[in-house]
């Protein structure tokens, strides 16, 4: 029943991302690879704690440095960046576990569930007591 949605979002998200390549085509190459590094950091890690000092030190360069040029090539901070991808995974937990927002909060590593609620509120514009609201609905 939500494939059209899906599929819409999908194409939204290929769209963003051939954007992104053709205004990536003046930054060099080294920069987004660094970027790159870092990206795949967040993506194998995000359920552990992490600072922005733990990136800048694995690829060798200043916090400072490293939400400048991550800053340039994606449009957001690191740190923005992570908070994306936990809160994509949270979305996934909430609908396809029965997990409570807490327990999805603690075991993404969020510090309290009430930063945990502002945070996804934020990203997704409605609070996650919201997804599990639509979620009664649609398996009653």
């Amino acid at each position: 029943p939500h494939f059209q949605t899906i599929c819409q979002g999908i194409l939204l998200e290929l769209l963003g991302m051939a954007e992104r390549e053709t205004d990536n085509a003046h930054i060099p190459a080294k920069k987004i690879a660094l970027v790159t590094e870092i990206q795949q950091y967040i993506l194998a890690h995000y359920r552990e704690p992490i600072r922005i000092e733990l990136l800048a030190a694995l690829v060798d360069r200043t916090p400072n440095y490293v939400t400048k040029i991550f800053r340039e090539v994606t449009g957001q901070t690191p740190i923005g960046y992570l908070h994306q991808v936990r809160v994509a995974s949270a979305r996934d937990l909430l609908l396809n576990t029965h997990l409570t927002i807490g327990q999805v909060a603690d075991m993404l590593g969020f510090c309290d569930q009430s930063y945990f609620n502002r945070v996804y509120k934020r990203i997704m514009g409605s609070p996650p007591s919201g997804l599990q609201k639509e979620k009664g609905r649609v398996f009653r």
